[in-house]
């Protein structure tokens, strides 16, 4: 399609051979940067915010990602790029659901990718004004619509697609902007959950016509309309993990998802999407009562609105529980250190009497926003219910064999935490813009 962005292929060669290296954004455009084997992933993300004019305030909100397939990783900011040529590997062996080789060295499908960061309060994302920003934020926001990680009817998608032709291709000329013009980059302006529904032809039509309407917009004031309509979803600004949902007991009959599902996170809470059955299921975070991750599992326990009901709980088949652990917890401290919700919450708590549902005196107080100050808890051994379901699925083992062992791991996070507690407020801490 004529006016699309240069788009290529990364190569496994070693990336710093000629003195460069590409870092894209979301669109597979891509700008060169001149680097060495000892450059580090900050001061790579430096030159970039540099070659697109960014002031301080405005760069803090994007950093440099990793990406490969189903694995999208916010990178530490030390780490050197002859250090990525290794690391990568194993973080896609760690925490990628696809990956089933072991690779020792880059894939080809590997990219470098300059986006928004992992946090990024909503409020700021409104407030920034700089063109060249509000085309990434523009872009990120395309590329979780077509992913179908922002799912949609086919009226919203149309819609969403003309503001983005509109964006992309300026006015339309009908002599050029009709029938067969996209081809197969159509599918680069439909949810893939919805693309199979019609055919590519009937999707172009659709899109040129609200593209037609569209005629006079600049295409800054598109974009920001395409993120302002964006924006009123809760889930807006997640970052997603593929994950499996496991049930602790279903019929083919009653089956709660339709299979893989996405599980993102951001400012609200932590969002359960499966875009084929166009289902999703927010909790904020003040209804998270535990959290729990090992290798190949994440699972959370939600308080429920009728206090007469116990606790729901959710486990997920997915290696990246521990990032999503971690980035939940970054959020946490993200909202302490500007809302202080955090403490406020941890007040109305001491007031709230414990009620067990399960027999048993009451377990240790969390401090995650919404705990109870006893939860939920299987105290035959110490530990809560939805720590012990993943015990049991992941070994087939029901119970710890040591009475008292919690499923605390060490999680490879910008705070090298060992527990489940949020980390005290450091005004240094880099967690809202990249991993340290």
């Amino acid at each position: 399609m004529p006016g699309s962005p240069k788009k290529q292929r990364p190569t496994s060669v070693n990336m710093t051979e000629r003195g460069s290296v590409k870092v894209y954004f979301q669109d597979g455009s891509f700008k060169s940067c001149k680097c060495t084997k000892d450059t580090t992933i900050e001061e790579l993300w430096e030159i970039m915010s540099e070659k697109l004019s960014f002031s301080v305030k405005t760069a803090i909100n994007f950093f440099i990602w990793g990406c490969e397939r189903d694995l999208e990783l916010l990178l530490y900011s030390d780490t050197r790029m002859e250090e990525l040529k290794t690391a990568w590997p194993l973080h896609m062996r760690e925490w990628s659901n696809s990956a089933k080789k072991q690779h020792k060295k880059l894939s080809n499908d590997f990219r470098l990718v300059y986006r928004p960061t992992a946090i990024v309060p909503i409020k700021v994302e409104r407030s920034v004004r700089d063109p060249e920003a509000v085309h990434l934020f523009f872009l990120e926001a395309v590329n979780n619509v077509v992913k179908s990680n922002y799912p949609c009817d086919v009226q919203t998608a149309v819609e969403l697609g003309g503001l983005q032709a509109q964006a992309v291709l300026g006015d339309r000329n009908q002599a050029l902007h009709k029938r067969g013009y996209l081809g197969r980059e159509v599918s680069r302006f439909v949810p893939k959950h919805l693309f199979a529904s019609k055919k590519t032809e009937e999707w172009e039509e659709l899109i040129f016509a609200k593209h037609e309407s569209c005629r006079g917009q600049e295409k800054m004031i598109t974009k920001m309309l395409y993120l302002q309509l964006v924006r009123q979803w809760t889930y807006y600004g997640s970052v997603f993990h593929t994950a499996t949902f496991t049930p602790s007991s279903q019929t083919f009959y009653s089956q709660e998802f339709s299979g893989g599902i996405a599980l993102g996170v951001n400012w609200f809470g932590l969002h359960i999407i499966d875009p084929v059955l166009m289902k999703i299921i927010s909790v904020e975070f003040k209804n998270i009562v535990k959290l729990s991750s090992t290798n190949l599992l994440f699972g959370f326990t939600e308080r429920q609105l009728d206090k007469t009901q116990p606790p729901k709980e959710w486990i997920f088949r997915t290696k990246a529980g521990h990032l999503i652990n971690d980035l939940i917890h970054d959020w946490f401290a993200e909202i302490k250190a500007t809302d202080n919700w955090v403490e406020l919450t941890r007040k109305q708590q001491k007031s709230q009497v414990y009620s067990p549902q399960i027999g048993g005196t009451p377990g240790p107080s969390r401090a995650y926003p919404g705990a109870a100050t006893g939860h939920q808890a299987d105290n035959r051994f110490g530990m809560d219910t939805v720590e012990a379901a993943l015990l049991q699925i992941e070994t087939g083992v029901p119970y710890p064999q040591q009475p008292g062992a919690n499923v605390h791991h060490h999680r490879q996070t910008n705070h090298h935490r060992e527990d489940d507690t949020p980390p005290p407020y450091n005004p240094e801490y880099r967690g809202s813009h990249g991993r340290v």
